[in-house]
């Protein structure tokens, strides 16, 4: 799998005329080797081993990641990143060695092009793209996350009282992910109440929970270094009628983006799906974030499901689909689920139902 993916990379180095590519994003480094440490980059070239580099602290870890890949260990030995890829460069010419724009400062770089055989090229979601469609691997990994995190929420909307705070749940949530095995959370858990839950991530904070009104839950864990995410809303104790109507717009919503998801469409087609009818509910000033994201190592990955977004969507992506509406000063409501795109259309990752919940 990994070596698969290293031998890709390396055939789009030749077509774009790059002697070597430098990857130092930790995301992108666990893509291509399965290694999770804090300190290490990759020097990969068209035609030779790569070079795994890293400290003493990580040699044995690393060491058995990269076993029977085409990467060697080095050891940086804690000197700068541009002095050791120097060092592992010819001598006598500048060799072009693509850096990630996206993510080296501008020290870095400046650090890079000041070394007499480095000549860094910015590139721009050379691997990334390659994350976008996962394979079955992955999907699987994928759904055993988005399990356990079902798991987890169930738990936790069990234990809520009329008494119960917002930090307890999230706290509570953060301890059954632990408990269940999860590496740990996707991101802090949001959860909002009242009129917290106008506000799309507005956290957790000490205050009870407010009886009839909102309350949104969203949360994901991380397993196997793969992310989950899900959004529900409840009510405590009632949901006035009012409330009703938003919870059902969204619902509907999200149902009908659902249907309409499939390969070959544009990320901002399906935004325009639900943002198209919840406008015509009369609440498409109240909508103001994409439909949904990528969902795969990083929480929030391309492809995306945004107004702004042209890109074309394939089998193998993984997007949450996510609509809300929120009145300021009132609350709100999102429910999401995680969908993968198939060759026939999508599949919903997720079991939970999405019915108006009352509890507590």
């Amino acid at each position: 799998m990994y070596t698969q993916r290293i031998n890709a990379l390396r055939e789009k180095l030749g077509q774009l005329t790059l002697d070597q590519l430098l990857v130092t994003h930790p995301d992108n480094i666990f893509y291509l080797s399965g290694f999770t440490g804090s300190s290490a980059a990759i020097l990969l070239s068209p035609g030779l081993p790569g070079r795994f580099i890293t400290d003493f602290r990580y040699h044995e870890r690393a060491s058995a990641n990269i076993a029977g890949l085409p990467l060697e260990l080095t050891d940086s030995q804690l000197r700068p990143l541009q002095d050791v890829v120097s060092s592992l460069l010819p001598d006598g010419s500048r060799s072009r060695v693509g850096i990630e724009a996206g993510y080296m400062s501008f020290l870095g770089f400046s650090q890079l092009a000041a070394t007499a055989n480095i000549e860094p090229v910015p590139t721009v979601k050379l691997i990334e793209t390659m994350r976008m469609r996962k394979d079955a691997s992955e999907i699987a990994l994928i759904r055993e996350a988005v399990a356990m995190g079902e798991a987890v929420f169930s738990h936790a909307i069990s234990v809520i009282g009329r008494e119960t705070a917002e930090r307890d749940i999230a706290l509570e949530i953060e301890f059954q992910a632990r408990r269940l095995g999860a590496e740990g959370m996707s991101f802090p858990p949001i959860v909002a109440s009242g009129d917290h839950a106008s506000r799309p991530h507005a956290g957790y904070t000490d205050r009870t929970l407010v009886a009839g009104a909102p309350l949104t839950i969203d949360m994901g864990v991380r397993l196997h270094n793969y992310c989950s995410d899900m959004t529900r809303t409840v009510f405590i104790g009632d949901c006035p009628q009012h409330w009703r109507a938003v919870y059902n717009t969204v619902r509907e919503a999200k149902e009908l983006a659902a249907a309409s998801l499939r390969p070959g469409l544009r990320g901002c087609d399906v935004d325009k799906v639900a943002r198209d009818f919840i406008t015509e509910a009369g609440h498409g000033d109240k909508f103001g974030h994409g439909l949904g994201h990528g969902v795969g190592i990083a929480i929030h990955e391309d492809p995306r499901l945004l107004w702004t977004y042209e890109g074309v969507l394939e089998s193998g992506n993984v997007v949450s689909n996510e609509p809300g509406i929120y009145l300021p000063g009132q609350g709100g409501v999102r429910i999401e689920d995680m969908m993968l795109l198939t060759d026939s259309g999508c599949e919903n990752f997720n079991s939970l139902p999405t019915e108006l919940q009352v509890i507590g």
